[in-house]
């Protein structure tokens, strides 16, 4: 299992967040409008969740059903298809 990032990051792209810098497995990424979690790199240590100000990482089996999406979103980028 793996965190995913959320639509709450979207524009929080432009400050450094402390989820960036508390991730050992540097599994964290800047995309264009937000940032993405590398799912095959993510420990799922968890240390990135409490320190998210906007609340937008989640683990996989606990993403709200509306932003199930993101699940998506983050593989994709790992691919080089996304944001």
């Amino acid at each position: 299992m793996a965190y995913v990032i959320t639509s709450a990051c979207i524009d929080e792209a432009t400050f450094e967040p402390e989820c960036e810098r508390v991730c050992e497995a540097k599994a964290i990424h800047r995309g264009r409008f937000t940032r993405l979690i590398d799912p095959d790199a993510c420990t799922d240590c968890g240390l990135c969740d409490p320190v998210c100000p906007v609340g937008a990482i989640f683990p996989l089996d606990r993403v709200p059903e509306s932003e199930r999406d993101w699940i998506l979103f983050n593989r994709q980028w790992r691919q080089g298809v996304s944001s």
